[in-house]
């Protein structure tokens, strides 16, 4: 037996003193076993550094222990090992007992500004075919059909390639993956420009969709990873505000910019703005240690199909963000100039108001989600809300109720993201190394819709053709219009009457 602790006889070397802190959690602690019995719980033991019992009975180093030569806030392989998430990424401030290790606001703005220069890219090609079509359509001599395919064969490969992005973001992070995206966004962008015929055309197209159309699933990995989870909508909302200004920048400015350069030379400088900003990631972004794998892809998959939020969630928010991408990214200029009879300047700047005004529609609905949902308020309530301004706004154009209004523009621009509101609602469902996977079962279906409703659009108004003036008649966009309308009319009552969604009252509450 040891003597007690600060005393013994002449000659015995004494045992350093207990610190207080010591002594006194473990007299409390000692209470309180004896006021609480113990209770059988579910609840797994808190490992590392999170279970102060163990710290204090010198199962695991407290960190900065002076006794193993370890300074306060250096690694420490011991415990690290103990982490749930490993060792700290840079940036990270150190954790202490009790507390999770939480990002520096100077790390969460560069996530930020990172990951939404991807989808800043992302929108901005997505939508420059809506001021370049007229060009593009006069040199090429191409019909509505044409450059609808041309066009939606962006959304095409973004189907393709979101499920095999997803995984690899699960696998190595976001940052990597961003790194990559850039690079294939340049390869499109030089084809592109360089393209003299409309299948070069449409092959540089379908690589921009293979680099960025993945840009919005890395975006939200990247938000699950650096972000605390209660703030995940405000993340998101973030990311997509910053990416919003790549639609801002492919209405009237872009118009500006084509008076002193060439459409092709447009594209020159989007390729080495896209090299830049691969060196940007790769030096200024830092990693953040990815969690093991515990499912295969398939399972995750076969998880989310299983859900019935999923199949209550899916039609709606993908065929709203799909007609959204449809009318704003090529179809908008098209009625606009057919129906409404309005200049290029007067397109210019509708363009610019709807797209400034799903900036802020998607800075103020993530913020606001994020306030009613700590209210009790159910996520649904806002989304049925922005559903059905959406609708109202392409119904107004079906029928003409206002044409050269400037409201419908702005109305649709404010609500066209809405759906965006629902991935938190699938993806806080799953662990963080498989939240990417989770949300890409969904985008995929985005995107395949979007290629669908963007090309189609173009079928419809084919089945009139061209009145004498080269333009197409009110009747077409009538039909096509109308046929969005009922899709999603259908989709949004499918919707409502779920009770699995307006069961869903948090962004940040587990389920199983």
């Amino acid at each position: 037996m040891f003597p007690p602790r600060g005393s013994g006889r002449a000659g015995t070397p004494l045992l350093p003193a207990e610190p207080a802190v010591v002594r006194t959690f473990r007299s409390e602690h000692r209470i309180q076993r004896q006021l609480k019995p113990d209770r059988p719980s579910n609840r797994p033991e808190p490992q590392g550094i999170d279970n102060p019992q163990r710290y204090m009975s010198g199962l695991i180093a407290m960190p900065g222990r002076t006794d193993r030569g370890i300074r306060r806030g250096a690694p420490d392989p011991q415990r690290d090992r103990d982490r749930p998430d490993g060792p700290p990424s840079p940036g990270l401030r150190p954790r202490r007992p009790g507390m999770s290790a939480r990002p520096t606001s100077g790390l969460l703005a560069l996530v930020v500004l990172a990951f939404g220069s991807g989808y800043f890219l992302s929108y901005f090609f997505r939508n420059v075919n809506a001021v370049l079509s007229p060009l593009i359509v006069a040199q090429f001599e191409l019909n509505a059909t044409q450059i609808g395919l041309l066009t939606s064969a962006f959304f095409l490969s973004g189907a393709i390639i979101v499920i095999p992005v997803a995984i690899l973001l699960d696998r190595v992070g976001p940052r990597r993956v961003l790194i990559g995206q850039f690079l294939i966004t340049s390869a499109g962008a030089a084809i592109f420009a360089t393209g003299t015929t409309a299948t070069a055309l449409l092959l540089g197209r379908a690589l921009l969709g293979l680099g960025v159309a993945g840009c919005l699933a890395t975006a939200f990995k990247g938000v699950t990873v650096w972000f605390p989870r209660d703030r995940w909508a405000t993340g998101n909302a973030l990311v997509l505000a910053v990416g919003s200004l790549g639609a801002i920048a492919g209405t009237q400015p872009l118009q500006w910019l084509l008076t002193l350069v060439t459409w092709r030379e447009v594209f020159v400088i989007c390729a080495c703005v896209s090299l830049a900003m691969a060196a940007v990631a790769h030096f200024l972004l830092p990693d953040r240690n990815a969690e093991p794998e515990t499912a295969a892809p398939r399972g995750v998959y076969r998880h989310v199909l299983a859900l019935p939020v999923f199949w209550r969630l899916m039609p709606m928010v993908s065929l709203s963000l799909a007609a959204f991408f449809a009318i704003q990214g090529l179809w908008a200029n098209a009625w606009m100039s057919d129906v409404a009879g309005l200049s290029q300047s007067q397109i210019g700047g509708r363009l610019l108001l709807m797209a400034g005004a799903m900036s802020c529609g998607m800075l103020i609905n993530g913020t606001l989600a994020d306030r009613l949902t700590g209210l009790g308020v159910p996520p649904a309530a806002m989304m049925t809300t922005g559903f059905a301004g959406l609708l109202l706004a392409q119904a107004a154009l079906a029928f003409e109720l206002a044409p050269q209004a400037w409201w419908p523009w702005a109305l649709m621009g404010y609500a066209g993201n809405i759906g965006a509101l629902g991935y938190p609602l699938i993806s806080r469902r799953f662990p963080l190394r498989e939240s990417a996977r989770a949300m890409s079962a969904v985008a995929v279906m985005g995107f395949a819709f979007s290629f669908a409703l963007q090309f189609g659009f173009g079928g419809i108004l084919d089945l009139w053709g061209r009145d004498p003036s080269g333009a197409y008649p009110a009747e077409a966009y009538r039909a096509a219009l109308g046929t969005l309308l009922a899709l999603q009319s259908a989709a949004l009552l499918w919707f409502v009457t779920s009770r699995d969604v307006w069961g869903e009252a948090r962004y940040d509450r587990v389920l199983p």
